[in-house]
């Protein structure tokens, strides 16, 4: 009995210390929205045209446009409680923290007349623009509870529109 302990000890001992060195390692993202914005929020992948971003502190401005476009890959991995952050940003520049739901609108808490992010809606995926060639995409819902069938509905167009259709162009 001791050694299987001893042996549960080791293992505990060797998840902590690996979850440890995830919260060490993981990128920290900040995602900024307009005050009162609902809507898709899309960045794309892999583009000539992207911006670079700090990969160990992300921060995606989405102010003046609901699509970013990165020079290199999505951001992946392990994201700890309190590394990803939501910020909805009035004119002056002041922040305000959003709160993520989980949960699809009607099982949610949330109230009708605040703006959340849908961690439930959010999708990550890749549409194949020419043979062996993908574009990849992340995307976010951003709305009230009463509208979110309605910006989930925008957020499939405009992934359909800036990634999934652009095969036909190249």
């Amino acid at each position: 009995m001791r050694i299987l302990k001893r042996i549960l000890l080791v293992l505990l001992g060797v998840w902590l210390t690996y979850v440890a060195y995830l919260y060490i390692v993981s990128p920290k993202v900040t995602y900024l929205v307009r005050k009162g914005y609902e809507g898709p929020l899309v960045i794309i992948a892999n583009q000539k045209d992207g911006i670079e971003i700090n990969r160990n502190r992300a921060v995606y401005d989405f102010t003046k446009s609901n699509l970013i476009k990165l020079k290199g890959d999505l951001l992946t991995g392990f994201f700890p409680w309190g590394y990803l952050n939501y910020y909805s940003v009035d004119g002056n520049g002041e922040q305000e923290k959003m709160e993520s739901i989980d949960d699809a609108p009607e099982n949610s808490t949330a109230t009708e007349d605040k703006i959340y992010v849908w961690g439930y809606y959010y999708t990550n995926g890749g549409c194949e623009i020419s043979k062996g060639n993908k574009i990849y995409y992340e995307s976010l819902v951003v709305s009230k509870k009463s509208n979110t069938t309605i910006v989930v509905s925008e957020k499939n167009k405009l992934i359909n529109q800036e990634v999934c259709d652009r095969k036909a162009a190249h």
